[in-house]
């Protein structure tokens, strides 16, 4: 796991935000294969889950035509809510930008991967963002169902319940 996440999961565990209620997370990287980009969209989704820490009430989902946007809306059973956007037309290869914002009952937290005080790991990671976490066989389950039901909800213009 990225140390920006691993660092924004543990204020979250330590209640340092308090209940969190909305988080945002964009992520714009070149993404040369479907493996990759499924890969970087089911950590996303786990980063997500694990912030919230609560099962995916709805979901809603759109993509551009050339299948490389992605915005993506859920809605978590304890009424939280997220939005992601994941850009895989980014055509800088040398380097991704990657922001995110965590609300909660306690404050904000805000990462920004373009800023200079920013907590990052850009410098272990050169390049087009990699995922970097592996899965259990019942989230690799879990997380292949949920890209099944983006896919659907982009196809059929539909809110996934």
């Amino acid at each position: 796991m990225h140390l920006e996440n691993q660092h924004a999961l543990s204020l979250v565990s330590a209640g340092k935000i308090g209940q969190v209620n909305f988080t945002r997370l964009t992520l714009a990287t070149q993404c040369k294969t479907i493996s990759d980009k499924e890969a970087i969209m089911k950590e996303v989704l786990d980063f997500i889950r694990a912030i919230h820490r609560d099962r995916i009430d709805t979901l809603y989902a759109t993509c551009h035509k050339s299948a490389a946007v992605y915005l993506i809306s859920l809605q978590f059973f304890n009424h939280s809510l997220a939005n992601i956007l994941l850009d895989f037309s980014y055509q800088d290869s040398d380097n991704y930008l990657k922001n995110f914002e965590i609300a909660g009952t306690r404050g904000i937290y805000q990462y920004d991967s373009q800023q200079k005080h920013s907590f990052s790991s850009n410098f272990l990671n050169q390049g087009s963002y990699q995922a970097q976490t592996e899965f259990s066989p019942v989230d690799n389950i879990w997380l292949n169902e949920l890209l099944r039901e983006i896919e659907l909800s982009i196809r059929n213009n539909q809110l996934i319940q």
